[in-house]
């Protein structure tokens, strides 16, 4: 789902990610607190790919957005904290 999003393949996206959350009714959730637990560790990029997926799950998850938007005034690194 989420390389479907980034290629702009709405409909593709919505298939694939309905099929994902049938199968696991919990995953962009789980996707988001990964991303948000990636952030409080300043582990920016993995953060942001786990908000991509969670945005490609669920589009108009508004904590995947706001996490989103503070990852875009974080920057990305793919170290951890120094």
């Amino acid at each position: 789902a989420r390389l479907a999003a980034a290629r702009g393949d709405e409909a593709e996206r919505a298939r694939l990610a309905a099929a994902a959350l049938e199968a696991a009714p919990g995953l962009a959730a789980a996707q988001r607190e990964g991303a948000k637990e990636r952030l409080e560790a300043e582990i920016l990029d993995e953060a942001k790919e786990l908000v991509d997926v969670a945005l490609a799950l669920s589009p108009r998850d508004l904590e995947a957005l706001a996490l989103r938007e503070r990852l875009k005034g974080e920057g990305s690194s793919d170290e951890g904290p120094a």
